[in-house]
């Protein structure tokens, strides 16, 4: 996208690329955290390093977030980025 100020007052050009809904497709995904880690009521902080991960999957099957539930995560423990439940793609 390109603008015509560097505040962005008025879009000059923006290119569009046609995929279809076969295509596979790489793209950034956000992560969004669900429930409350025990091991910040036992003092501990939650630590979220990674918001976002590029995923591959179909044009058609992006989802709008990964989940992360942190509902049993203990104290000094972590959620590493394989261990996480993907979407069916």
């Amino acid at each position: 996208m390109q603008w015509d100020h560097n505040i962005g007052l008025e879009v000059l050009h923006v290119d569009f690329a046609r995929v279809s809904e076969t295509d596979r497709v790489h793209v950034t995904v956000p992560i969004e955290i669900r429930g409350t880690a025990p091991g910040i009521a036992a003092g501990g902080v939650l630590d979220q390093p990674t918001h976002a991960i590029e995923v591959e999957c179909l044009a058609i099957a992006i989802p709008n977030s990964i989940r992360v539930n942190v509902g049993s995560l203990p104290i000094e423990q972590a959620i590493h980025i394989k261990e996480l439940t993907l979407p069916k793609a």
